[in-house]
């Protein structure tokens, strides 16, 4: 009886292929609409390439643009408050002297091309210092335009501007004078620009305390330069002349005494006739003596540094300590060259832009504070609006920065559009329905039948075959539901049947029938 039954449930599984058949027919009548429609494909294609490259330049200069610019035109106003909040917090400036000194440095900025952040941090270093009113003001213009010819951020420009003021008062030596000093003691030197004003700044004290201007101090380290090209290590011997003349030691007074001279004696010397003179007076009162001279000086860097200075008799030395002192104008013409460099003019736009950002982000910041402290109001309040007023609200809102995506997707969606209107008229698409018909007459499985389809359509590009592959499931779907279904109330009606003529339970017809056709099967197999 297996041997009888086997090949009934084989039959019973067959793929009945009416459902199948109705499928290839629907496809067919889809195929006959799509191609009596009149549509001109070439103005689809010519709408989706306009729509994507408008998407695309809405995108670029637009959506990017507007996002990007709100964020850097915040970010640029907290930076820049941020210095002027410290500056009243931490340097003694008023509410009232506030608003006046950020103009002044947006002003400055655009003139000078440094960036309204670099200039307001070095206004802080100013006023740290204890400089205020005029003389701050002009510090940070001498700071600005040292800075653009070259000589460090601002902010390090005015780290030895106002070391150099405040050890020799505002009265004895300007900014200006003193950002021209140091220019033309960058010049003269082989350092690095950057390297010479914290050098610089540490020892001017000690150099006061002597008499010496800062004219000679920076044109001593430039000129040490010249030979080993290390503006900290120029600037150790130069300190350690300084304090050896300051506090000779040790056997340097009875050296001095044995060739006529006092501590006292030098020192004043050296106020009156400077650095330089006052070596060569020593070395020609030692008469040469270089063990005298080191006797004197005793420290390595010292002796060291007074031997560089005293090349060439310290004539070399003594002009450019001269070329230095005379420099009154050196920052004014440098900075006047600037008018004609490309790369100037170019820092001078971005500064304007800069400034002009934090104009914009001084009104946006406000705003975001203010969300930022309402916001359960402001979602509160959003959210009781009519449901189109929030929809127009946001729609305006985002209008600029959504063309470009949305022109975007226009262009996708109607080329996706004019591909399936090609498609229509196309020999892929009559294949994928002849594929469904030959699926159904030979009755093939519609695994076989669905993969037929897909690779008709292949032709058609990604879209079309993205929708093809998704149609052959869809109706696999439905057919393979559909035969189960009618398989399966077969089964169970024949079931009902033969346990009433038997007597037996639904379960125990089930598990006999079962046992028997697969013991059918094994035989068979």
């Amino acid at each position: 009886m297996g041997d009888r039954e086997l090949p009934e449930l084989r039959s019973r599984l067959r793929l009945d292929t009416t459902d199948l058949t109705r499928a290839q027919g629907a496809a067919e009548r889809f195929v006959t609409r799509l191609n009596s429609t009149k549509i001109d494909t070439k103005s689809l294609d010519d709408f989706a390439n306009k729509a994507d490259q408008l998407g695309s330049k809405f995108t670029r200069n637009v959506t990017l643009p507007v996002l990007a610019g709100a964020t850097a035109a915040t970010k640029l106003a907290v930076d820049f408050e941020s210095s002027f909040t410290q500056m009243q917090t931490l340097a003694g400036v008023t509410g009232d002297e506030v608003e006046g000194l950020k103009q002044h440095v947006l002003d400055l900025a655009k003139e000078t091309g440094r960036s309204p952040d670099e200039l307001a941090k070095g206004l802080y270093f100013i006023r740290s210092a204890g400089i205020d009113g005029a003389t701050a003001l002009d510090v940070l213009d001498a700071s600005a335009k040292g800075a653009a010819i070259g000589l460090g951020d601002a902010a390090s420009v005015a780290d030895v501007l106002t070391s150099a003021i405040n050890t020799y008062g505002a009265e004895n030596l300007s900014a200006a004078d003193a950002a021209s000093q140091l220019a033309a003691a960058v010049a003269a030197g082989k350092g690095e620009a950057a390297d010479f004003a914290p050098q610089l700044g540490r020892l001017l004290p000690i150099a006061q305390n002597l008499g010496v201007g800062f004219d000679q101090v920076a044109g001593a380290v430039s000129f040490l330069t010249q030979t080993n090209g290390d503006v900290a290590q120029s600037a150790t011997m130069v300190a350690g002349v300084f304090q050896k003349l300051l506090a000779p030691v040790g056997t340097a007074n009875d050296t001095l005494e044995k060739y006529g001279l006092t501590s006292d004696g030098v020192r004043k010397f050296l106020a009156e006739n400077g650095l330089i003179a006052t070596l060569q007076m020593l070395n020609d009162k030692l008469g040469g003596n270089r063990e005298a001279l080191r006797a004197v000086f005793q420290d390595t860097e010292a002796v060291n540094g007074v031997l560089g200075l005293l090349r060439n008799n310290g004539a070399d030395a003594a002009k450019v300590i001269d070329d230095v002192t005379g420099s009154t104008n050196y920052l004014a013409d440098a900075y006047k060259k600037l008018d004609d460099d490309p790369a100037t003019n170019f820092k001078r736009d971005l500064a304007e832009l800069q400034a002009q950002g934090i104009a914009l982000g001084q009104k946006l910041v406000p705003l975001l504070a203010d969300l930022a402290a309402n916001t359960a109001d402001v979602v509160g309040w959003f959210a009781r609006l009519p449901e189109p007023v929030q929809t127009s609200l946001l729609a305006f809102v985002g209008l600029a920065a959504a063309i470009g995506p949305v022109a975007k997707t226009a262009g996708f969606a109607t080329n996706a559009v004019s591909l399936l209107m090609k498609a229509a008229k196309s020999d892929a698409l009559f294949s994928f329905s002849t594929a469904l018909k030959e699926g159904a007459g030979a009755g093939q499985g519609f695994a076989a039948s669905a993969g037929n389809a897909i690779n008709a359509v292949g032709g058609l590009g990604p879209i079309a075959g993205v929708a093809a592959a998704g149609l052959a499931v869809l109706i696999a779907s439905y057919l393979d539901a559909a035969n189960s279904a009618k398989l399966a109330k077969e089964g169970a009606e024949a079931l009902r049947e033969e346990a009433e003529r038997t007597g037996e339970s639904l379960e125990e017809t089930f598990n006999r029938r079962l046992a028997r056709t697969l013991g059918g099967a094994r035989r068979g197999g």
